[in-house]
C-alpha cells in the first residue's frame, strides 16, 4: 500500500516539475502585465489589455496542461499506454464540464477553471483502465498502434462512464455543500484570518489556488476589513504574511540555497527567486514542488502562520503609523512595507526578521528533503558504509550537466537504488583480480581489478547492482572504494616487484576534479593503470583534462572496449593514452579472415604510435595462438583464469601451451 501510494506521489511530483518551463512563462507574463500600470508604459507592439488576455488564456490553458503532464506521468508508473490515459483524461474532463455548465451555454464550458477535476481525474482513470483492461487481449494482427487502441478500448469505455458519473456526482455535491450558509463561520476577524491562512495553504498543498478556492467557498468580505488602522486584512496578508507567495516563499529560498544538498533545489530556487521578490510563487511550488510535498508541508503553513500572529502583535504594540494606501501585490517585500508604514524602520527589521526566522524554520526540513531526493540520500548512506571522504562531493558530477540529465535523475527508480545500497550495506564486497597474460614470455605482472559482492556471505557474484548506482550518480562512490581497496592490497602484496593493477574509472568519476585529486592522492607512486571507455571523455572538457592529470602524475591510461562503439583515431592524437584493449567482441572474431585483419590493423597502429597492445575475452587455445601470431603481448580472459582473489593473485603462474 504504500509503495503503491509513493508511486502515485512521484508521478504528481514528476508532473508538477515537468510544467516549470510553462509555469516561468506564465509568472513572466503575469509580471510583465502588473508592471506596466505601475510603470505607466504602454504602446501598440505591449499594452496592458493585450497582456492582461495573455495571461488569462495561459492562467486557463495551464490547467488542461497539468492535468496532461499528470496522466503521461501515471500512465508511465503504471505502465499503460500514455495516449490512452491522455485522451481519456481530456475526454472525462470536457464531458463532465458540459454536463455541469451546459445551461449557462459554450463560453461557461471553456472558461470553466476545474482544478479538482483536473487534480482527481487522471489517477481515476489510470486506476479504472489498469484495473478494467484484460491481461491477455491482444489484437496484433490489426498492427500495433491499432492493438494498442483496441486493448483499451472496452476498459476505456468502462473508465469513460464511471468517472464522468463520479466527477459529476462528486461536483455537485461539493457546490451544494460550498454554496451552504453553514460555511460562513461567525468568528472574529482574528481568527477568521488565521483560519483562511490555515485553509488557502492546505488547499495549495493538494495543487488547488488556494487564495482562489477560499474565496469561492467562504468568500473575501473579510480582505477588505481593517485589521490595524489604515491596513486591511488583504495588505496585511501580502506585506508581513506570505512575502514572495504562499508559503513566505523568500524564506523557503533562502532556506533551500543555504541548506539543499541536491542540486535540482538550488537550480529551481534560483529561477524562482526573480519572481518570488515580486511575490509570484508558482515556479517554486510546482518546480521543487511543494505541492503534493509531505516533507514540506509543516513549515509551509508553519511559517505564514507564525508571521501573522507575530507581525500582528508587533505592529500592534508599537502603534506604527500606517498609510491607507492601496499597494499592488507585485510590489517587492521591504518596498511594500516601507511605504506602508511612511518609511519606518521597525517595519523594515519587521520584514527582515520574519524572513529569517522563516528561513531557519524551513533550514531542517529542507536538509531532510534534500537528502532524500534520488542520489542524494542513497549517496550519504553509501559512502557512510563505504567509509569515503564526506567531504567529496561524491555523485554530482553527473547531475550538473544539463536539464535532460537532471531530469532523469529525478524520474529514476527511487526505490530500486534503495534497494541496492540496502543490500550493499548487509552484503560483502570485495576486490578481485583478473590476470593479463604476457603471451608472448608466458609471464603475468598485470592484472585488472574487478568488483565482487557476496550477497549472503557464500556466493561470489558480479557486479549486478552497478548500473542502477551508474544511473543514480553514485558510481564515484564505488570507483573511490575499489581505489582504496587496491591500494590497502598493494601496501600487503607478498610477491615483489609490486604488479601493474589496473582499474575501471566512470565517466562521473572522469568529471569530477575533487574525487580524481583523491585517487591521485591514494596511488601516488604505485604502479597503476585507469581503464576508461572512449566516449566518457567525449564532449567533456573537465573529463579530458582529468585524464591528462592522472597521466602527468604517472598513471597509465588505458582505452577500454577498443575497437566497438566510439573509436576515434582523432582521439588517440590529443588524449595521452599509453595502451589499447581490443574488445572482445572482435577477439571472438579473431579466426575469421575480417576479424583476422582487423586485429592485425590495430597492433600495426599500437606499433606505429609506441603503445601497447591488450586483448581481451580469450577463451581457448585457438584465439591464444591468433593473437601470438599477431604480436599481441598480453592478453586476458577465462582462458587463462577468470577473477581470482588477492592470495591466488599473488601465486598465480601463466600456463600457456603454444605449438610451434
Amino acid at each position: 500500500m504504500k509503495s503503491a501510494f509513493n508511486t502515485i506521489l512521484r508521478a504528481y511530483n514528476e508532473a508538477f516539475i515537468s510544467i516549470v518551463p510553462y509555469v516561468i512563462l506564465m509568472a513572466t507574463v503575469i509580471l510583465i502585465s502588473n508592471l506596466l500600470p505601475i510603470l505607466q508604459i504602454d504602446s501598440l507592439l505591449v499594452n496592458k489589455e493585450s497582456l492582461q488576455l495573455a495571461r488569462t488564456v495561459l492562467h486557463k490553458f495551464f490547467y488542461l496542461l497539468l492535468m496532461i503532464a499528470i496522466a503521461f506521468q501515471l500512465a508511465k508508473s503504471y505502465a499503460i499506454s500514455e495516449t490512452i490515459v491522455i485522451f481519456q483524461s481530456i475526454a472525462i474532463l470536457i464531458t463532465t464540464e458540459v454536463l455541469l455548465n451546459s445551461q449557462s451555454g459554450l463560453n461557461a464550458v471553456l472558461s470553466s477553471n476545474s482544478p479538482f477535476l483536473v487534480i482527481v481525474i487522471p489517477l481515476i482513470a489510470t486506476k479504472s483502465i489498469d484495473y478494467f483492461t484484460p491481461g491477455k487481449t491482444t489484437y496484433q494482427h490489426i498492427g500495433t498502434e491499432l492493438n494498442t487502441s483496441f486493448t483499451h478500448i472496452y476498459s476505456g469505455i468502462i473508465t469513460f462512464a464511471l468517472v464522468v458519473g463520479l466527477m459529476v456526482l462528486v461536483t455537485k455535491l461539493l457546490n451544494l455543500a460550498l454554496g451552504s450558509e453553514a460555511l460562513r463561520i461567525d468568528l472574529p476577524n482574528e481568527f477568521l484570518f488565521i483560519f483562511r491562512i490555515l485553509i488557502n495553504h492546505l488547499l495549495w498543498f493538494i495543487g488547488l489556488h488556494g487564495w482562489h478556492a477560499y474565496n469561492a467557498i467562504f468568500g473575501v468580505d473579510i480582505l477588505s476589513q481593517y485589521a490595524l488602522p489604515g491596513l486591511t486584512f488583504k495588505h496585511f496578508y501580502e506585506i508581513f504574511v506570505v512575502y514572495g507567495g504562499a508559503g513566505s516563499t523568500l524564506s523557503l529560498i533562502v532556506a533551500v540555497l543555504i541548506s539543499a544538498e541536491d542540486a535540482h533545489s538550488k537550480r529551481i530556487a534560483k529561477l524562482a527567486l526573480p519572481f518570488s521578490i515580486f511575490n509570484i510563487n508558482e515556479v517554486l511550488l510546482y518546480g521543487l514542488p511543494v505541492i503534493f510535498n509531505r516533507k514540506l508541508v509543516i513549515p509551509f503553513i508553519l511559517v505564514p502562520l507564525i508571521n501573522a500572529v507575530l507581525s500582528y502583535a508587533f505592529l500592534s504594540a508599537l502603534k506604527i503609523d500606517l498609510a491607507a494606501v492601496d499597494i499592488p501585490w507585485v510590489t517587492p517585500a521591504f518596498i511594500d512595507s516601507y511605504i506602508i508604514t511612511r518609511g519606518n524602520l521597525a517595519a523594515l527589521a519587521l520584514q527582515f526578521f520574519l524572513v529569517t526566522l522563516g528561513a531557519a524554520i524551513y533550514t531542517p526540513f529542507i536538509r531532510r528533503y534534500s537528502l532524500e531526493q534520488p542520489n542524494s540520500y542513497q549517496n550519504k548512506r553509501l559512502i557512510e558504509h563505504l567509509n569515503l571522504p564526506l567531504r567529496l562531493k561524491i555523485g554530482r558530477a553527473s547531475r550538473v550537466s544539463g536539464v535532460e540529465k537532471e531530469q532523469q535523475s529525478i524520474i529514476l527508480n527511487n526505490e530500486e537504488v534503495d534497494r541496492y545500497v540496502t543490500l550493499l550495506q548487509k552484503a560483502t564486497l570485495a576486490i578481485y583480480y583478473q590476470p593479463k597474460v604476457n603471451i608472448q614470455q608466458n609471464t603475468c605482472n598485470r592484472f585488472e581489478a574487478l568488483l565482487r559482492i557476496y550477497p549472503n556471505d557464500s556466493e561470489v557474484k558480479g557486479p549486478f547492482f552497478l548500473p542502477t548506482l551508474e544511473k543514480a550518480g553514485l558510481a564515484p562512490a564505488i570507483d573511490l572504494w575499489v581505489c582504496r581497496q587496491v591500494d590497502t592490497h598493494l601496501l600487503d602484496w607478498k610477491k615483489q616487484p609490486l604488479p601493474e593493477i589496473s582499474m575501471n574509472l566512470h565517466r562521473d568519476t572522469l568529471a569530477s576534479s575533487d574525487i580524481v585529486e583523491e585517487i591521485i592522492s591514494i596511488h601516488e607512486g604505485n604502479p597503476i593503470g585507469f581503464e576508461i571507455i572512449e566516449c566518457d571523455f567525449l564532449n567533456n572538457t573537465d573529463a579530458l583534462e582529468n585524464v591528462k592529470k592522472l597521466k602527468a602524475h604517472g598513471f597509465k591510461i588505458l582505452i577500454d572496449d577498443f575497437g566497438t562503439g566510439i573509436s576515434s583515431m582523432r582521439n588517440l592524437c590529443h588524449v595521452p593514452v599509453d595502451v589499447l584493449k581490443i574488445d572482445k567482441s572482435l577477439s571472438d572474431l579473431i579466426l575469421t579472415q575480417k576479424g583476422y585483419v582487423i586485429c592485425k590493423k590495430i597492433v600495426a597502429l599500437c606499433k606505429d604510435m609506441n603503445l601497447s597492445c591488450v586483448i581481451e575475452g580469450i577463451e581457448d587455445e585457438e584465439q591464444v595462438e591468433a593473437a601470438y601470431k599477431l604480436g599481441i603481448p598480453l592478453a586476458q580472459g577465462f582462458y587463462f583464469s577468470p577473477a581470482i582473489t588477492k592470495a591466488e593473485a599473488e601465486i598465480f603462474k601463466p600456463d600457456v601451451h603454444l605449438k610451434p
